[in-house]
């Protein structure tokens, strides 16, 4: 059996603790959860508070952010992403988080 694990990594805008990000922080409970009880769910990286956003990424910035989920499949991860209140707060994500530019080999 396959299972699709997926991974963010985000760059906030302001500091985790800064107004500015409380609409992203004050709901990550809410969408974890969501996810937590959703089908074909497997398993989300946390840390102590039952989240990851102490969760130091590699070169150690405050302002980057990892999440990292496994999944059933695909369609598991698709319905959580876009049928879930994590599509609204999805669209709220430009007012929290910077865009990445692109990848070049």
């Amino acid at each position: 059996m396959r299972h699709l694990a997926q991974v963010n990594v985000a760059r906030l805008k302001y500091p985790i603790d800064d107004p500015r990000i409380a609409g992203f922080v004050n709901n990550i409970d809410i969408v974890n959860s969501v996810a937590d009880r959703s089908d074909g769910f497997i398993w989300r990286l946390q840390d102590d508070d039952n989240n990851a956003l102490d969760v130091v990424f590699e070169d150690g910035n405050p302002l980057l952010i990892v999440n990292m989920s496994v999944w059933e499949s695909p369609a598991h991860l698709e319905k959580f992403v876009w049928q879930t209140v994590h599509k609204q707060i999805y669209k709220k994500k430009d007012e929290w988080f910077e865009a990445f530019s692109p990848l070049v080999g």
